[in-house]
Formats: structure tokens, C-alpha cells, sequence
């Protein structure tokens, strides 16, 4: 089993019969792997080129090209946003990333962001969360699991 197929086994309530929105997908790995048992998966990136790698994928799964600070703008109602390790690579914007993907979240969307890889690690700790503890309008939960590191973003409710 692959770490992005371990990923939606574990965390299945996130994914089965959902809408999935993956933002800074790289070469979409948690999104097909989320195919499986999701409704439809839309993965998006700021670049084409790892994307147009995939020679096929399943009925269920689409791509989009969109800047993930402007993610907030995109004509599709997802259940379920994940970020699979994608935030190392957008340090220097991550404020107005995480601002555009909270305006998507409603009291049953979710924000979900995995990272295996150090750097995405240590870019959660040292700048998402300190991020995160500066709103009121969003709880968060952090927990790491043997291979992976996850952070579960929902609404604050009034």
C-alpha cells in the first residue's frame, strides 16, 4: 500500500462518497489514490507539467491549473480540501493560501493537510500553526501518525 493509499484508509470518513479538492497537488498522488472511494476528485497546481504526466487516470478525477492563493474562486463545491506535501513549496505565501482555502470552508467542509516530508514538517510547525492559532474563526487539530504528520482544519462554530 502507498503512503497516499494509507492516507485515505485512514482517514476514509474524509474521503468515501466525498467531493475532494486537492490544492498544490504536485503530481496528484493523494488524489487518485482518493478516487477509489471519493464521488470525484479535482486536483489543482499552479504548473501543469507534473500533472500532464499521468498518461490516464479514472472517470472520477480532473485537473485544473489555478493558483491556490485564489482557490476560494474556483467553480466546484468540494466536501472534504487536502494539501498532500505541498506547503514546503509555498512558504512565502502560505498566509494568503490558507486565507483563500478557509473562505471555502462552511460547518461540513474540512481542510486536511498531509505531509510526509521534512520540510513540509517543519514548514507546518514553524508557520501553519502559528498561522492557525492567530484566527478565531477556525479550530485545528494536529496528529502524527507513524508516517505522516496530519493537520485537520474545521470552522469555528458560534
Amino acid at each position: 500500500m502507498t503512503l497516499a493509499e494509507t492516507i485515505v484508509s485512514d482517514n476514509t470518513k474524509y474521503f468515501e462518497n466525498k467531493n475532494i479538492l486537492e490544492f498544490a497537488c504536485g503530481e496528484a498522488s493523494l488524489s487518485l489514490a482518493a478516487t477509489r472511494i471519493s464521488d470525484q476528485v479535482l486536483a489543482t497546481d499552479v504548473e501543469s507539467y507534473r500533472i500532464d504526466k499521468l498518461i490516464s487516470y479514472p472517470e472520477n478525477f480532473t485537473t485544473r491549473i489555478i493558483d491556490a492563493r485564489k482557490i476560494h474562486n474556483i467553480d466546484y463545491s468540494p466536501d472534504t480540501l487536502i494539501c498532500f506535501n505541498g506547503i514546503g513549496h509555498m512558504t512565502d505565501i502560505l498566509d494568503e493560501v490558507i486565507d483563500s482555502v478557509i473562505r471555502l470552508l462552511t460547518k461540513e467542509r474540512v481542510i486536511m493537510i498531509f505531509n510526509s516530508w521534512k520540510m513540509d514538517k517543519n514548514v507546518a510547525e514553524n508557520t501553519l500553526l502559528p498561522l492557525l492559532e492567530q484566527r478565531n474563526d477556525i479550530t485545528y487539530e494536529m496528529k502524527n501518525q507513524k508516517k505522516y504528520q496530519s493537520i485537520t482544519i474545521k470552522k469555528q462554530i458560534q
